[in-house]
């Protein structure tokens, strides 16, 4: 009797510690039900994100902040409408389309870039009129929550101008 208790006694205990070492080792997959878009990676069940998107899942690409119409005044103190454009095939990539009007008019498509803290760059872009005067355009400023800031550089007929828009969405 004392050797079969002391079976029962081995066999409960082993099972014990063998169900303790299987319950303590498994540990859940805190990535298992989170889904990262745009090439995003899970770790710790937190999304890290490709460059250029953010959000809790990455769901946001950086373009899609800055994109809207500002409606603002520019350097002549007229009222405008300055419209940004997020380029679906980039999370960077923005445009903008400028007319000017007139004898010459003309309609012109800027293309360019949103950084990750709100700033804005369409680089220096040679177009034609519609009376075939050579411009040259670029453009530089910076998104903070709803307000849009931009200097305009315009080369028109070798003729260099200045200007600032600014406007809020």
């Amino acid at each position: 009797m004392k050797k079969v208790k002391q079976i029962l006694i081995s066999t409960v205990v082993t099972i014990l510690l063998t169900s303790v070492v299987i319950f303590s080792s498994c540990k859940k997959d805190a990535c298992a039900s989170v889904s990262c878009s745009n090439g995003g990676s899970c770790s710790s069940g937190l999304c890290i994100c490709q460059s250029g998107y953010s959000g809790d899942r990455c769901q946001t690409a950086q373009n899609t902040l800055v994109a809207g119409t500002y409606n603002g005044q520019d350097c002549n103190g007229s009222t405008e409408s300055f419209v940004i454009t997020a380029n679906p095939g980039s999370p960077y990539g923005i445009y903008t389309t400028l007319s000017l009007n007139g004898s010459c008019a003309h309609t012109f498509t800027l293309v360019g870039t949103v950084d990750n803290q709100g700033g804005i760059y369409f680089p220096s872009t040679t177009y034609y009129d519609g009376c075939g005067n050579l411009i040259v355009i670029g453009i530089s400023g910076a998104v903070t929550g709803n307000s849009l800031s931009l200097n305009l550089n315009v080369t028109y007929n070798a003729a260099f101008e200045s200007c600032s828009f600014i406007g809020n969405r």
